[in-house]
C-alpha cells in the first residue's frame, strides 16, 4: 500500500489514479472475454476458444508467425467441421455448396473494416466497408473491365501488346537462347504483366521489360505493398501514424517500405501526368480511352472523381493485377516445365494453332479458343489461389442458412480460395496441376455427395469451373479477371510457343512455389528468390 502515499502518509493521487486505472483495464478485458464466450451472439458456435476470446488469436499467426491464418483455419475445420467461430466476431464457412448463398450475384454486402483496413486505400472500390458506397464506385469502374471492353482494348492495342511480346520474346532469343543462363522468371513475367497492365490501363509504353535481366525494381516492387497487409488490418493506427511521418524517416525505420512507398509514388506520377491541366486538351481529345478517362467521366458521381480517389483506384487495380497475375503465371510456368507430357501437349496445340511462330501472335479472341491452353491456365489460377485471406460478407438485413445453422443479419461470414481451391471432393489429388481436370465440361452435380465432411449436398447441378474462384464472385468479386486472363493468355502463348527452356536445378518447388503464407495473395517461403529458368530456343 505504501505505493499509494507519499512518506508522510499522504495518498499519492497519481499512483492511485493508475492502479485504479489499471484496475479498471482488467475488469474490463475479463468482462469482455466473459461475454464473447457466454453472452455472444456467436456463442453457441463451435470453434477453439481461445480464437472466440481475442483477436489476438489471428494477429499472433497472421504477423508473428507470418501469414499462418489460413493454415490454422484449416486446423480448426478438421477439428470442428465445416462452421467454426474463427474470431471474436466472424464465421467461417469449409463448404463450397455455401458459397453461391454467401457470394450472391445480386445482394448487397458489407465488409468488416478490420479486413478491408489490409490495402491501406481507404475509399477504393475493392476496400469499400459499406455495400451502399461500394455500389456506385464498382460502377464506374466496371465497365472498363467487361470482357468485351477488355477484348477490345487488346485488339485496338494489338500492335502494342504485340510489341511488349515480341520485344521480351526477341530479348530470350538474342541474350539468353542457348547460353546457360539462369533468368529469374518472377521478374520476367513481373516485367512483362506490368508493361501489358500498363498500356492497357494508362494507354502508354513503360518499358520495363528493357531493363537489364528483367531487373528493373518497379515490377517486383508491389511484394512491397503485400508485405504491410496484416499490419494495416491488426494495427491501423500505426499506419496511419506512418503515414505521417516523412518517406525518408520511415525507410530509415522499415527499410521493405522502401518499394511500397516508391511503387505507389510511380502510379501517382503516371496520373498527375494524365489529368495534368497542361494536358487537358491532350487527354480531352485522345482516341485512347484510359482508366483515368474512365474515372474522371462528368457523368460518375463526383466523389468518385475526386483525384486522390482517382490515384488510389490506380494503384489499386495495377498493383492488384500485377501481383495475382504475375504470382499465377510463375506457378503455371513451374508446373508446365516440371511435367514433360503437360509441356509437349500445350506446345503442339500452340504449333499447331500458329504453324509459323515467326508471325505475330493470332487475335486474343482466337487464343481463346485453344482448349489445353485454357486448361492450363485454369490449372494456373487453381494453384496460384488469387485472395489467399478469407473474404468476409455481412447481410446487413438479411439472415442466411447452412444446413441446421442459421446466420442472423449482420453475422460476419467468411469464406476463402484456399479451401475451395483445395478440396478433395471437387479437385482429387488437388495439389497435383492437372489440366485435364478443365476438359471436356465437368460438373458437379445436384444431391451428390457433400463436399465435405458433415457438410451439405449439393443443391444445383454447377460446371466445376464455377468453384475456380480466383477472382472471388459476387457483387463485390474481382473485376480484373478478363484482364488478367488475358495478359497470361498472351504471355503463356508466346513464350510456350517459341522458345524451349527448362527449369535451373536450384528452384525447389518446396521452397519456391508451393504456398506457405498468406500476404493477402499466397506466397512461397521467405528465403525463396524466385523461379529459375535455362531458356534452350
Amino acid at each position: 500500500m505504501r505505493l499509494l502515499h507519499h512518506d508522510d502518509g499522504r495518498p499519492n493521487w497519481t499512483h492511485v489514479g493508475l492502479v485504479g486505472l489499471l484496475v479498471l483495464l482488467a475488469v474490463r478485458a475479463v468482462g469482455l472475454v466473459f461475454y464473447r464466450l457466454y453472452w455472444h451472439p456467436l456463442a453457441k458456435h463451435p470453434g477453439p476458444r481461445l480464437a472466440a476470446a481475442t483477436q489476438w488469436y489471428e494477429t499472433y499467426y497472421s504477423i508473428i508467425k507470418s501469414g499462418q491464418f489460413p493454415f490454422e483455419i484449416q486446423r480448426m475445420h478438421e477439428k470442428y467441421g465445416p462452421v467454426v467461430r474463427v474470431t471474436p466476431d466472424e464465421i467461417h464457412v469449409d463448404d463450397p455448396t455455401f458459397y453461391e448463398v454467401l457470394f450472391s450475384p445480386t445482394d448487397m454486402v458489407d465488409k468488416l473494416p478490420f479486413l478491408t483496413a489490409a490495402g491501406n486505400l481507404p475509399g477504393v472500390v475493392s476496400f469499400s466497408t459499406l455495400g451502399e458506397f461500394h455500389r456506385p464506385r464498382r460502377q464506374a469502374v466496371s465497365p472498363f473491365f467487361t470482357r468485351a471492353k477488355v477484348l477490345d482494348n487488346f485488339a485496338s492495342m494489338k500492335g502494342a501488346i504485340r510489341s511488349v511480346a515480341n520485344r521480351f520474346s526477341h530479348r530470350l532469343s538474342t541474350e539468353f537462347a542457348g547460353k546457360n543462363i539462369t533468368v529469374n522468371i518472377r521478374h520476367m513475367l513481373a516485367s512483362i504483366a506490368t508493361d501489358m497492365i500498363w498500356e492497357i490501363v494508362f494507354c502508354q509504353p513503360s518499358h520495363f521489360i528493357d531493363a537489364p535481366d528483367f531487373g528493373h525494381p518497379f515490377p517486383m516492387s508491389f511484394e512491397g505493398a503485400l508485405g504491410t497487409t496484416h499490419w494495416n488490418s491488426h494495427f491501423p493506427w500505426l499506419m496511419k501514424m506512418l503515414g505521417l511521418l516523412p518517406e525518408s524517416l520511415i525507410v530509415w525505420a522499415w527499410p521493405t517500405m522502401r518499394s511500397n512507398i516508391e511503387w505507389r509514388a510511380a502510379i501517382k506520377a503516371q496520373v498527375d501526368k494524365i489529368i495534368d491541366p497542361r494536358n487537358k486538351d491532350a487527354f480531352d481529345n485522345s482516341p485512347d480511352r484510359t482508366l483515368v478517362h474512365q474515372l474522371t467521366d462528368p457523368k460518375i458521381p463526383a466523389d468518385v472523381r475526386q483525384t486522390e480517389r482517382v490515384i488510389l483506384e490506380n494503384i489499386n487495380i495495377v498493383g492488384a493485377s500485377m501481383g495475382a497475375v504475375v504470382w499465377t503465371m510463375t506457378t503455371g510456368m513451374y508446373h508446365i516445365l516440371a511435367e514433360p507430357t503437360i509441356l509437349k501437349r500445350l506446345q503442339q496445340e500452340l504449333k499447331d494453332a500458329i504453324p509459323d511462330d515467326s508471325h505475330d501472335l493470332p487475335d486474343l479472341r482466337e487464343l481463346e479458343k485453344l482448349e489445353y491452353l485454357r486448361a492450363c491456365i485454369d490449372e494456373s489460377l487453381r494453384l496460384a489461389f488469387g485472395p489467399m485471406q478469407r473474404l468476409t460478407r455481412i447481410r446487413p438485413n438479411k439472415a442466411l442458412t447452412y444446413g441446421d445453422y442459421v446466420f442472423d443479419a449482420k453475422t460476419p461470414l467468411a469464406m476463402d480460395v484456399w479451401h475451395m481451391h483445395t478440396n478433395e471432393a471437387l479437385f482429387p489429388e488437388p495439389m497435383r496441376f492437372n489440366p485435364d481436370r478443365w476438359l471436356g465440361q465437368p460438373t458437379v452435380d445436384e444431391g451428390a455427395d457433400p463436399l465435405v465432411p458433415g457438410g451439405v449436398k449439393p443443391q444445383k447441378t454447377r460446371p466445376l469451373s464455377y468453384y475456380m474462384r480466383a477472382f472471388s464472385g459476387g457483387t463485390r468479386g474481382c473485376f480484373g479477371d478478363h484482364l488478367s486472363r488475358g495478359v497470361i493468355t498472351i504471355t503463356f502463348a508466346t513464350l510456350f510457343r517459341r522458345h524451349e527452356m527448362h527449369l535451373h536445378h536450384s528452384t525447389s518447388f518446396e521452397r519456391d512455389v508451393k504456398v506457405h503464407m498468406d500476404k493477402f495473395l499466397a506466397r512461397p517461403k521467405k528465403d525463396s528468390k524466385g523461379v529459375f529458368i535455362v531458356v534452350d530456343k
